[in-house]
């Protein structure tokens, strides 16, 4: 979901650039979770997408599921809890969920902070 730019997203999209060089340009801005303890909406990390898929939510494999590195490391344990994510989210927003719905599957490297830069991810 899109956030607005508070202060604290722009000095550390600014140290990123300064620290980088990168020009000036757009960038967005989102969070990941669906409440406060998951998406307190501080800053974390900037990533470069490397590859976007859309497929069905259960069409998730066990490369993605490992990939993503929480919960299980497995298919199954990544499919209950976006599972369980999307259903919270379909209540909230009023529509019916279906684990065949379209999903974006993204990967991608962090880049910033340097603790994490050239971590590869889903």
């Amino acid at each position: 979901m899109d956030k607005p730019r508070s202060p604290a997203v722009v000095a550390f999209w600014e140290d990123f650039r300064r620290a980088r060089g990168v020009p000036e340009q757009a960038y967005d801005v989102c969070r990941m979770g669906d409440d406060a303890a998951l998406a307190d909406g501080q800053p974390r990390a900037i990533w470069r997408t490397k590859t976007v898929e859309v497929k069905p939510l259960d069409g998730v494999d066990e490369a993605f599921g490992w990939d993503e590195g929480e919960g299980e490391r497995t298919r199954e344990d990544w499919l209950a809890q976006h599972t369980m994510y999307f259903e919270r989210r379909a209540r909230a927003e009023g529509f019916t969920f279906d684990a065949s719905m379209p999903a974006v599957f993204e990967r991608f490297t962090l880049v910033w902070p340097p603790e994490y830069a050239d971590t590869e991810s889903s």
